[in-house]
């Protein structure tokens, strides 16, 4: 499973792209789902993680953990120091906050991504992927960055090294802020996602 992959460029965020994206983390999801975990396995679970499942999640997915192809489909993700077994929907929830992106126009901005509709790029992510239990997606999103705004916290106060220097430098606010933006939008979105 493990190889080394060329890629170039990086995310065009595209609609087609965030769908080509998603039907790769099913993939991913599907390729794990016959493993069997032993019982000595070591993982890095975060601060309130969930610590079983029916899959092995990435727990990191991202555009920037994930190679494209020149013609920029994205054909691999790396950085897979966070894996660990949980539901399929915890790697999902992730996903669908750094893919769609779920972040404020500012931030968007800010880092260079096109602003567009959520909700629309919402259900572009959930039909590629198929997933079926839409009411489940917004709240695990919050509860995911929360579990990222915990384990920033503890690793970073225990000293670990890259989490000391975010902590040190950001203290977390930049998920709490992305928290509080997922919040204010949730109800919007989980109709439209819904309905869609």
């Amino acid at each position: 499973m493990l190889s080394f992959i060329t890629g170039s460029n990086g995310p065009t965020h595209s609609d087609d792209e965030l769908a080509r994206v998603a039907r790769l983390i099913r993939a991913l999801h599907l390729s794990t789902e016959s493993f069997e975990v032993p019982t000595n396995a070591g993982w890095q679970f975060m601060v309130g993680a969930p610590r079983e499942g029916e899959v092995v999640c990435h727990n990191d997915l991202s555009p920037d953990n994930t190679i494209y192809a020149p013609d920029e489909t994205p054909r691999a993700f790396i950085d897979w120091d966070l894996a660990a077994p949980a539901p399929c929907i915890w790697d999902v929830a992730w996903a669908v906050y750094r893919f769609v992106p779920l972040y404020d126009d500012v931030t968007c901005d800010g880092l260079g991504y096109p602003v567009r509709s959520r909700s629309a790029r919402l259900r572009i992510f959930c039909d590629a992927y198929q997933l079926d239990d839409r009411e489940a997606l917004l709240p695990a999103v919050c509860q995911r960055i929360r579990v990222l705004y915990d384990t920033a916290r503890s690793w970073g106060e225990k000293g670990r090294p890259g989490w000391r220097e975010v902590w040190h430098n950001t203290h977390g606010e930049q998920w709490l802020s992305g928290l509080r933006y997922v919040e204010a939008q949730r109800g919007e979105w989980e109709r439209e996602i819904a309905a869609g």
